[in-house]
């Protein structure tokens, strides 16, 4: 669209019939030259001239054809007199006046033929115009490289000929096909010196066209300094002249900086403004830019629902207008943001169809762009093979249009699909490739990318010397442009190779200095770039892992147990990425030792010292010597992170339990009111069995008609596992009253209470609770002052789209709250169906100690925008707008009745569990009860008036009133039976639950209860 900007720019130049002023006066104001005198070649040329008036004034009444017919007919007989000075602007008039796209290759046959007289009769002038129109014209498809073949052998002529207005379009129209190819600095060097001729001629038309190209090339080198510099004077010049395209392409100019500079709001702003304008003035193209920029600063806010709303937008206006190009790259976004999302069998359907459409309408370029994301999302899907293939392909292109942006991306992208694939030989040819060319383009984040991947490739191949000194190099580099995440990067990997090579202790320092700076980024991670963002979100867990593993080899429990805790807070953070968090930056403690040998190591680098055994022995020695020493002092220290002793000296008769899953390892660690951490390796449990156990455990457990032996089995395994041996002689010479769990990964969907030793359920014998930290109120009380708590009940009955009828819902509320009623137990209100909605929800919370939501619900492991609560209306609630719940401050209960999480498939982790208790907890409720999977209405009914039962007539804690009813379900004593008793309507749902038994786990063992268990 750029490109036909500057052409259209050009034609009032070079346009003949009204639109070439140059082309009038230089050759046609005094008529054609003069031809030889005999009467009948005067004739012939006289008949000529008519044909060509004729023609003339025929296109200027919009008679194309028959202009068209006319001139050509002109054409014919200057060729038959032989007058090749006519025959060359006749040619020229045709190439500049015929623009039907039907005769596209007719036009540019017309225009090199105009060429071939001009350069014949050394008419340097129109050789130069003819060149520059031939350069427009392909700029105008999209061919930059065969524009860039004539524009700058015109631009020669031009100056040549000192004619100031000619060099001026032709500088600009280089400089737009060089943003086209992303070079960038051409690009600004070439609109640079067409604004400065434009300025001399007092040429605001062109002007206001140059000022908006110029910023957006400087916001594509990343100088958003500039790039405002000559945005905003774009902006005004616009608005002074009225010129509505102008405007809209100004304010996009302006969002695209300001989101470069993370400036989302900001943006949005400037988004928005240009997408009213393009309405009104009913400009489709721009219209779809905006739309596109509000998707991306949305994006980068974390509002994916948003983000999807005006990609979709774009997308579906692309369609209408038929703008295939658009309507590609639309696809293409939208296909990248499934990809961030984690739905990447969405994104490659979006993305493929993206291709077909650019392959279809043969947009090359454009085809090297979304093969380019192809690459990437069949990269984050462990599919190397087929990423090889797309990034192949895009480089391809990228070559064949000189496009050194869509070359580093695709260099890099083939290097780290070698490295997937473990080529580590290829990786490097590749990334050294990508090295070169990022330092000749000046592109500071494709050199660090390649000195970091060259870095894993080397180690890869066991070069650990080379492949340190690379990640200190991507580390200098990172701080001399202040980019954090570099340097959490190259501090992570140096740390991977140090523990590659038995030095444990080395990379535990680094890996310690690796998550203080994750820990500094955690408020501004999405305001990373977006591939910094994908490494963050991929690499950041498994950082934190390894440290807890090296930890606990080495015997530092204490140090553990505060990565564990930091690793579930940044995995609820990252489920609820769309919000900030207000905690305050956390940092783990270093020892005195640990922080002289990073002193040291920052003196070598500051040095430029390669790290060679060399250099690496006094950072590395002090750290050896002092082993013993640094493990004895770090578990002595008292460490507020994640330190247990304020929930087990209120609980003292609890015992924590731990847990972490690392590849093949998995380990326990328990910890008592003492403060006595024990931690151990369960032998033999690799992750991938401990995977395929949970998942058959659920399925088991999740249906009512499974064989209860064939689950106690596999429970009973699991049990063995999350209770080692070592635990159950501890618990049995030491009997606790309850059990507190912290658990990781994929242990996170086991129902402890359903966990079975061979002669028990685990609820039978104890209170169990989870925690997603140890950071939890114990001190609040469900009833402080000793009055019975208020609960606000919330509930759905009706079936919608989807969703089956919740039909004891309704007497589930009335049995459990008094409103109005002697009925129930607490006092409260009751807010049902169409009275349930989010405003019910958010404007009535304040007063109520309990909140009680029964309700359909699931909590999606792959997309925190597809979780969700069905409210009485039928609408869906977004777990994301919990967010807003600012008053939640005195809920010390939220239960989510009738909802689930399913485990439905291999590399889930449970993250999205400590993500929805968390949403909760962290705006001020002290504990949840939530169910792990689609539950009975009538067990769940009745399970919950006894739970509540529990804790009105007695003394029992939360945890204490959900164990019993538990155990009076596993012992028969509440069955159909006396779910009939409060039921509105039938006692379960026809063949989901039997008639006559509620002893199966399914029905008692699917809640479990987060946070504060008092």
């Amino acid at each position: 669209m750029r490109s036909k900007v500057v052409a259209s720019g050009l034609s009032i130049v070079l346009g003949l019939a009204g639109v070439s002023a140059i082309l009038q006066g230089r050759a046609f104001a005094n008529g054609f030259p003069e031809v030889a005198a005999a009467q009948s070649v005067e004739a012939r040329k006289a008949e000529a001239l008519r044909l060509l008036q004729q023609g003339i004034q025929q296109y200027q009444s919009k008679q194309t054809d028959a202009a068209l017919q006319s001139i050509l007919q002109s054409l014919s007989i200057y060729r038959e007199i032989r007058d090749r000075k006519s025959e060359g602007l006749v040619l020229l008039l045709l190439g500049t006046y015929d623009n039907n796209p039907a005769r596209q290759a007719k036009k540019f046959e017309y225009l090199e033929q105009a060429l071939v007289i001009a350069r014949e009769l050394k008419e340097r002038e129109n050789e130069g115009i003819i060149l520059a129109m031939l350069g427009a014209s392909y700029s105008s498809l999209e061919n930059r490289v065969k524009a860039l073949e004539y524009l700058e052998p015109a631009l020669v002529i031009a100056r040549e000929r000192k004619d100031q207005k000619l060099a001026q379009i032709i500088l600009g129209s280089l400089g737009l096909a060089y943003i086209s190819l992303r070079n960038y600095d051409r690009a600004v060097e070439y609109l640079e010196s067409s604004l400065v001729i434009a300025r001399e001629l007092k040429d605001g038309n062109s002007e206001m066209m140059i000022l908006p190209q110029l910023g957006t090339a400087y916001s594509y080198i990343g100088d958003m300094t500039n790039a405002i510099k000559y945005l905003e004077p774009g902006l005004s010049l616009a608005r002074e002249k009225q010129d509505k395209s102008g405007e809209i392409l100004a304010l996009i100019g302006l969002g695209n900086s300001n989101l470069s500079l993370d400036r989302y709001e900001k943006s949005i702003e400037y988004y928005q403004q240009s997408l009213t304008i393009a309405r009104v003035e009913k400009n489709q193209l721009l219209e779809l830019l905006a739309l596109g920029g509000l998707g991306g600063a949305y994006a980068n806010l974390g509002n994916y629902d948003k983000a999807i709303e005006f990609h979709e937008q774009s997308l579906t206006i692309a369609r209408e207008s038929k703008n295939r190009l658009m309507e590609g790259y639309g696809l293409n976004n939208l296909g990248s943001l499934y990809a961030t999302l984690g739905d990447y069998p969405r994104a490659i359907d979006n993305q493929k169809k993206g291709l077909a459409i650019m392959q279809e309408i043969k947009s090359r370029q454009s085809e090297g762009i979304v093969l380019s994301s192809l690459g990437s999302t069949h990269y984050s899907t462990g599919n190397y093979d087929e990423s090889m293939k797309y990034y192949q392909q895009s480089l391809e292109i990228s070559r064949e249009f000189r496009d050194k942006s869509l070359e580093l991306r695709s260099l890099g992208g083939i290097g780290i699909a070698y490295f997937g694939l473990k080529n580590y030989t290829k990786g490097i040819e590749y990334q050294e490739q990508s090295l070169v060319a990022s330092r000749i383009a000046k592109s500071t984040t494709g050199e660090g990318y390649a000195l970091g991947h060259l870095g894993q490739n080397n180690q890869g191949l066991g070069n650990y010397t080379k492949a340190i000194d690379y990640y200190r190099q991507g580390l200098t580099l990172a701080k001399e442009i202040n980019y954090p995440e570099g340097q959490r990067l190259a501090l992570d990997r140096m740390a991977s190779a140090w523990k590659a090579q038995k030095k444990p202790e080395l990379a535990i320092t680094f890996y310690k200095q690796s998550v203080n700076i994750a820990e500094s980024l955690r408020k501004n991670v999405r305001k990373l770039p977006r591939e910094a963002q994908e490494i963050y979100t991929s690499s950041i867990a498994s950082t934190y892992r390894v440290l807890a593993d090296l930890l606990l080899t080495q015997g530092r429990s204490r140090e553990a147990q505060s990565i564990l805790e930091l690793l579930k807070v940044q995995e609820a953070s990252g489920y609820e990425k769309a919000q900030e968090t207000n905690s305050s930056i956390v940092q783990l403690p270093l020892h005195p030792i640990e922080t002289q040998a990073l002193q040291a190591f920052e003196k070598t680098i500051a040095s430029k010292q390669p790290l060679t055994a060399e250099t690496l022995n006094p950072i590395e020695q002090p750290l050896t010597q002092n082993r013993d020493r640094i493990t004895q002092d770090m578990n002595a220290m008292p460490i507020a992170i994640g330190n247990p002793q304020a929930v087990l000296k209120a609980n003292p008769n609890a015992l924590l339990i731990q847990n972490l899953v690392i590849n093949d390892k998995l380990w326990v660690l328990w910890t008592n009111a003492s403060g006595n951490t024990k931690a151990i390796v369960v032998p033999n449990v690799k992750q991938t069995q401990l995977d395929e156990t949970v998942k058959t455990f659920r399925s088991q457990i999740g249906d009512p008609r499974s064989n209860l032996n064939t689950l106690k089995a596999t429970s009973t395994q699991l049990y063995n596992w999350l209770i080692p041996t070592e635990l159950q002689a501890e618990l049995k010479n030491n009997p606790k009253q309850q059990l507190l769990f912290s658990l990781d990964h994929v242990t996170r969907y086991i129902p402890v209470a359903a966990l079975y030793d061979g002669n028990q359920y685990l609820a039978q014998r104890y209170t169990l609770s989870n925690l997603i930290t140890v950071d939890i109120d114990v001190r609040d009380r469900l009833s402080p002052d000793g009055s019975a708590p208020t609960i606000l009940g919330l509930g759905t009955t009706q079936a919608y789209p989807g969703f089956s009828e919740l039909p004891n819902v309704k007497a589930e509320l009335k049995a459990i709250v008094k409103d109005n009623t002697d009925l129930g137990i607490y006092p409260g209100k009751i807010q049902l169906d169409n009275a349930f909605t989010a405003n019910s929800l958010s404007q009535n919370l304040d007063p109520y100690r309990v909140l009680h939501i029964a309700t359909h619900g699931s909590f999606n492991p792959k997309s925190i925008t597809a979780s969700f609560l069905l409210l009485g209306n039928g609408d869906r609630l977004p777990i994301t707008s919990i967010a807003s719940l600012k008053n939640l401050t005195n809920t010390h209960l939220v239960v989510l009745s009738a909802c689930e999480t399913g485990l439905s498939g291999a590399g889930q982790d449970g993250t999205e569990i400590s993500g929805i208790g968390g949403y909760f907890l962290r705006r001020g409720a002290k504990s949840v009860l939530a169910s792990l999977w689609s539950v009975n209405d009538a067990s769940t009914a009745l399970l919950m008036q006894q739970f509540y039962q529990n804790l009105s007539q007695s003394k029992l804690t939360k945890a204490q009133s959900l164990q019993k009813v538990q155990q009076d379900f596993i012992s028969g004593k509440f069955t159909a039976k006396e779910a009939t008793t409060i039921r509105a309507v039938r006692p379960y749902i026809e063949g989901q639950a039997p008639p006559d038994s509620f002893v199966h786990p399914y029905f008692w063992a699917p809640f479990t209860l987060t946070g504060n268990p008092n």
